[in-house]
């Protein structure tokens, strides 16, 4: 009889100790494998924060810098009746309403639109008359301007600025249109037009210019470019 009651002891303290290791064991696994999950959940937060901030940085950077941003919804069919403006990607700058440009200018080697590609508009009969340009630096048009505003090319008879110039006009003023500013600096004295630039800003902001940098810039590509 006591020994049935000793086997049986023995019996209940080895499923006591099975129990209690197997418990165990569960408690390991659980402390290294629930650590390894979070380990990787914060890996990817940390990773998805450090994308985050990255992103705003360049945002930031991008308003700090003004740079212009690309109108990623304009299509050929978008931009056929307007004029070229600013955001437009350059891959479509013969795709406006005025067509393919008359010439492209050099590459500007200087200035606010350094290494930025010109694009001129002419009239259409004969006279070579400068109408439009725009330019275009990384790909996007970042400037654009009018000229000979006070001919019949953008105002009509009665002096009402066109929306889309009559490149095919005779180009004579119109009493009551615009008038078109002429600087004392001559174009024909500076050898670039950032050097014409630097002598005649002063004096297209006098005028009234709200980018007298960019007018005289211009200005001189209009005449000797």
């Amino acid at each position: 009889m006591i020994r049935v009651k000793m086997a049986l002891l023995r019996w209940v303290m080895i499923c006591v100790f099975v129990v209690v290791l197997t418990a165990m064991l569960a408690a390991c696994s659980s402390v290294t494998t629930v650590p390894s999950t979070m380990e990787g959940s914060d890996v990817r937060y940390g990773a998805d924060r450090v994308q985050k901030s990255l992103e705003a940085l360049e945002a930031q950077r991008s308003r700090e810098s003004g740079a212009t941003q690309v109108d990623t919804d304009a299509t050929a069919k978008s931009v056929a009746e307007l004029l070229p403006y600013i955001g437009l990607p350059e891959s479509l700058i013969d795709k406006t309403w005025l067509g393919a440009p008359d010439r492209v200018g050099e590459v500007i080697d200087g200035g606010k639109f350094k290494d930025g590609t010109p694009y001129y508009w002419n009239a259409q009969n004969g006279s070579g008359d400068l109408l439009f340009d725009a330019i275009a630096v990384d790909g996007v048009v970042v400037n654009v301007s009018k000229y000979n505003l006070a001919k019949n090319y953008w105002c009509d008879a009665a002096g009402t600025m066109r929306v889309l110039p009559d490149r095919t006009a005779s180009g004579a003023r119109v009493d009551g249109g615009a008038t078109q500013f002429v600087p004392n600096e001559d174009p024909s004295d500076y050898d670039s037009p950032d050097e014409y630039t630097d002598a005649a800003e002063d004096e297209f902001a006098d005028h009234g210019s709200s980018n007298s940098w960019q007018e005289a810039f211009d200005y001189w590509e209009s005449c000797i470019g």
